[in-house]
């Protein structure tokens, strides 16, 4: 059986998609029933999160250009 790169591409995306929306959605239902936060402690963990991924992305595409041994120190750099 041969697939096309498009059909493993689309199953790939939406394999990813399905992961991320389960996996966030039972992050925000054990947040809610075992921790019992309210949902001003849980805006303040989703802005922390939402930061915290954004300033290590914008690191990861900053650093390997100005550091002296290049790409080669940070690993998963392409």
């Amino acid at each position: 059986m041969k697939f096309r790169a498009s059909q493993v591409f689309k199953t790939k995306v939406f394999m990813t998609s399905l992961a991320n929306a389960t996996a966030f959605t039972t992050y925000a239902v054990y947040y809610i029933s075992q921790l019992g936060l309210n949902p001003f402690e849980l805006l303040l963990v989703g802005t922390v999160l939402e930061a915290t991924v954004l300033i290590f992305e914008e690191l990861r595409e900053w650093l390997p250009i100005r550091m002296a041994g290049g790409c080669r120190l940070l690993p998963g750099c392409w």
